[in-house]
């Protein structure tokens, strides 16, 4: 079971199994607990430590065990519960005890109704495959279940991203960013090249353009909080680390450019970046992003 779900406290099971609702409401208001919705609270440290994601799990826990009918979700929110319309049974499954569609089908969902950097980034996450998933999603069973899309648009649009999708992007960031360069015609770079010097390895880069010299590097703060504690050391040491590591890859010859989220989500500021060290578009860009 995810953590984030672990964390609801629902009324209504309190009560059965000790016939007291008062001291859930008392530990509310000395604000030991946060009211996610009417009969569901969650630890208020607990809830201040997750991440915005996380809290949406929660959010949807709550509304599925709270509503006198349990929904089944779909789209953003399945794709969210997966750690990732009318709908035929065999569609639907059941993820940390909530109704919702099953991973082909809210990929699907998210490439038709998503922007395609949004979708790129979901189809790799699946393609990687992730602890926990009941079963894998293959590219070979996407490109069955495109066929089954209603119209040709539908399925056009699906196709791009599912053909597009590549589970050599190792991170969130990496894939929108990926993504961007397809649309804004830029080249597209190879995935985790390595770098190495007279002492040997250097690095794995996220990106890498080898006729232009240039290794591109998708900088998310979780990145340097998630590698600090694997490394048990502070924060501040594992950035000092980076720059050592970048000064190696310098060293080689290669220029380095880091972005950030922000960066990743707005096509133009990343055009404007990637031009200022030389990565030059080699077709003309896509209107838009979607």
């Amino acid at each position: 079971m995810d953590k984030a779900f672990d964390l609801l406290t629902l009324v209504a099971e309190s009560e059965r199994s000790s016939g007291d609702r008062r001291s859930l409401q008392r530990s509310f208001r000395k604000g030991e607990l946060v009211r996610i919705r009417r009969g569901a609270y969650v630890p208020t440290q607990a809830w201040n430590n997750l991440a915005a994601w996380e809290r949406y799990r929660v959010e949807l826990a709550a509304i599925s065990h709270t509503f006198p009918q349990p929904p089944i979700f779909c789209d953003v929110a399945a794709a969210t519960v997966w750690g990732l319309t009318t709908l035929l049974p065999a569609d639907i499954t059941i993820r940390h005890g909530l109704k919702v569609t099953d991973q082909v089908q809210t990929l699907l969902d998210l490439a038709v109704l998503g922007t395609f950097p949004e979708a790129v980034m979901a189809f790799d996450h699946a393609f990687r495959g992730k602890p926990g998933f009941s079963h894998s999603v293959s590219k070979e069973q996407l490109l069955i279940a495109v066929q089954d899309l209603a119209q040709s648009s539908k399925q056009t649009r699906a196709l791009r991203v599912v053909e597009f999708a590549d589970p050599l992007s190792e991170s969130a960031g990496e894939s929108p960013s990926r993504a961007q360069f397809h649309v804004l015609g830029l080249p597209a770079p190879t995935l985790q090249h390595e770098v190495f010097d007279a002492n040997g390895f250097v690095a794995r880069t996220d990106f890498y353009w080898k006729e232009f010299g240039l290794v591109g590097e998708f900088d998310g703060k979780i990145k340097y909080t998630r590698n600090a504690v694997s490394q048990n050391q502070r924060v501040e040491e594992t950035v000092y680390q980076e720059k050592l590591r970048e000064d190696r890859i310098r060293a080689t010859g290669l220029n380095v450019v880091r972005w950030d989220w922000a960066t990743a989500m707005n096509p133009q500021a990343l055009r404007t970046k990637l031009h200022a060290v030389g990565l030059i578009s080699l077709r003309v860009p896509a209107k838009s992003a979607s």
